[in-house]
């Protein structure tokens, strides 16, 4: 008998997102989004997850559980956790769902204001379901193949929290296409995407220059300039913040999320977290 599976299905989807400093001083930005297709076995339990998670339900039940309240979601629902305190959910069916952890200079009041004045779960109508939808297939879509400045990042949550504030009503459509920046910042960005959907993988500097045209040397240069880090380091915190996740959301090895993180050994994965984090992988799961 199948008994489900505790993690999303394999044809899930998921992306990691590193903010940059000045991201994080005056932006809204994502953590890590995705797809997910889940059997009835799938749970999540945290005492914390520095993040707020939004989820949109598009087929299927589940539920959600906080220390004031539990929730029954269902197809077409949305709901807004805050992961800073103790939370669950999971799926009672099989469930589809799009979700994203964002943080931000004023994420913790756009949250405070929403559940001051909105009942969760939110049951929008189905024109704002459809704009939802359609904001996180652009996210997914611009993570998966071509990048986005972080300011229209910040734009697109902000457009999502919006349009929770007015789960009935019948808002102007949103405008989803990219905004016009220059072209080697685009070129940037899009090698920012392509180091997003690769990371798993040995990933060469000069694999990564050719993709958008540019010389290695002027690539580091440039992306410097418009990230603030080399491609080196954004890709060495793309793999550590996706090995945070499945460390506290998973029961892979060390070993397994080391691999599955682009690292080319468990040696090497520990290493460069413990310089980072200053504890090994294994001390940090156990610390939730």
């Amino acid at each position: 008998m199948d008994k489900g599976c505790l993690e999303p299905l394999p044809c899930s989807e998921i992306y990691f997102h590193s903010p940059t400093p000045a991201a994080k001083e005056t932006f809204l930005y994502p953590l890590c989004l995705g797809h997910f297709f889940c059997t009835k076995a799938y749970k999540i339990t945290r005492n914390s997850f520095d993040s707020y998670l939004l989820m949109y339900v598009k087929s299927g039940e589940g539920y959600v559980a906080s220390p004031n309240n539990t929730y029954t979601i269902q197809s077409g629902q949305v709901v807004l956790i805050d992961c800073y305190q103790f939370h669950t959910y999971g799926a009672s069916s099989n469930l589809e769902f799009y979700w994203m952890h964002f943080d931000g200079i004023n994420a913790g009041k756009y949250v405070q204001y929403l559940h001051s004045t909105s009942q969760f779960p939110l049951s929008p109508a189905s024109g704002i379901q459809m704009e939802i939808q359609s904001v996180f297939s652009l996210l997914l879509q611009n993570f998966s193949a071509y990048g986005m400045p972080e300011i229209q990042l910040g734009k697109y949550i902000t457009d999502l929290l919006t349009l929770l504030s007015f789960p009935q009503a019948s808002t102007p459509a949103l405008q989803t296409k990219n905004l016009l920046v220059g072209e080697t910042a685009m070129a940037c960005e899009k090698a920012a995407g392509y180091m997003r959907k690769h990371f798993s993988r040995n990933l060469p500097l000069e694999e990564i220059a050719a993709h958008i045209s540019l010389s290695p040397y002027y690539f580091i240069r440039q992306f410097k300039k418009s990230h603030g880090i080399t491609p080196h380091q954004y890709l060495l915190q793309l793999r550590l913040d996706s090995a945070r996740f499945y460390l506290r959301t998973t029961k892979k090895t060390i070993k397994e999320i080391a691999f599955t993180c682009g690292f080319q050994s468990e040696n090497s994965f520990c290493t460069a977290f413990k310089k980072q984090a200053g504890i090994t992988p294994t001390c940090y799961r156990n610390s939730f």
